[in-house]
């Protein structure tokens, strides 16, 4: 069985080549204002939203519909030997998401037909790739690191990544997260610099492992959740973004909490369309890449999610992290090397 993985075959998210601004918000009250202008919403003036989720080829929005379209009608008339192999599949991908309240809420997305088939090829290109001798990253059981080291009931910031890190040994599930003991890659550390501008008493920890984020409610979230080792976007192709792309609009559709949603850089703003402004907050800025690093410093992203998190009647996030992480082994790291996708 062919899996999909020709870039016609998905949807082209690349932005046009001209500028956005380095350093947006979007209120639910204020979705068409300019950027850096942040407006509290009354409570009495949000729109009531349609609670029944409807996810189609018409709902994901993109450059190139009728490409989803055309690859949601192929998938969809497939012979019956793929129903088959569907249904008889081990379904090892699936069973990875092991968090109770993330499955159940996810139904929507992985009980359905066209996505079950998805899924299937999705694991279908990932064992043609093991079987390859190539080395898939991050470990087969941290591919859905991000939604089983969340809790969903306390969600209150979705962090758009776009895919793993590529070298050995940093992946492990969560976007911009590498294990203690793993060097800090540059984007991380500029992460650190502006918090350390931007937080008042905040000290940058020897180690970039950001769990403690995600304890508070922060979703760590690749656009495209594996990737070959030292090839970065390699698997940008295989279906990966369908899927987290409906992820997005199920928490902005279905999430009974209101949301901020972090996007740094042109690949996380074209993202934006899938986010209901009138719930949820849009919080924009550059890449903390040392490409962009000048419109990155300065940005300030981290308080204004505070306020943000404040004015939808959240708890602020803490984001002072550990100091000093010693519990997790040198063996940890190391297994990071040695494991395939299995």
């Amino acid at each position: 069985m062919k899996c999909i993985s020709s870039k016609s075959d998905f949807i082209d998210l690349t932005v046009d080549g001209g500028k956005l601004g380095s350093n947006m918000i979007t209120t639910p009250s204020a979705a068409a204002d300019e950027a850096n202008s942040i407006t509290v919403e009354n409570s009495n003036s949000v729109r009531k939203r349609d609670r029944s989720l409807s996810i189609s080829s018409s709902s994901v929005r993109s450059r190139s519909p009728s490409k989803h379209n055309s690859l949601r009608k192929n998938t969809g008339s497939e012979s019956g030997e793929l129903a088959k192999c569907v249904a008889s599949s081990s379904r090892w991908l699936v069973d990875l998401i092991i968090d109770a309240q993330w499955k159940h809420f996810l139904s929507p997305i992985m009980e359905d037909t066209w996505r079950d088939r998805l899924f299937y090829k999705i694991e279908l290109f990932l064992d043609a790739e093991r079987k390859a001798g190539k080395l898939i990253l991050p470990p087969t059981e941290s591919i859905f690191s991000a939604f089983n080291n969340t809790p969903l009931s306390s969600l209150k910031v979705v962090l758009l990544g776009q895919d793993p890190y590529h070298n050995i040994g940093q992946a492990h599930g969560m976007c911009f997260s590498v294990l203690p003991g793993v060097r800090l890659p540059p984007s991380l550390q500029n992460i650190y610099k502006e918090l350390a501008n931007d937080i008042p008493g905040f000290k940058i920890p020897s180690h970039g492992y950001l769990e403690g984020w995600a304890k508070q409610g922060m979703l760590m979230l690749n656009a495209t959740l594996t990737v070959e080792a030292h090839k970065a976007n390699s698997h940008s192709h295989c279906g990966w973004q369908l899927f987290t792309n409906d992820v997005i609009q199920l928490l902005s559709r279905r999430c009974p909490n209101r949301l901020v949603f972090l996007l740094w850089g042109n690949f996380a703003r074209a993202k934006k369309g899938l986010i209901d402004l009138s719930r949820h907050v849009v919080i924009e800025c550059a890449h903390p890449s040392p490409l962009s690093a000048r419109q990155w410093f300065g940005s300030r992203c981290f308080s204004k999610c505070n306020t943000a998190l404040e004015d939808l009647g959240h708890t602020p996030m803490s984001w002072q992290l550990s100091l000093d992480l010693t519990q997790v082994s040198a063996s940890t790291v190391q297994d990071q090397k040695v494991k395939k996708v299995s």
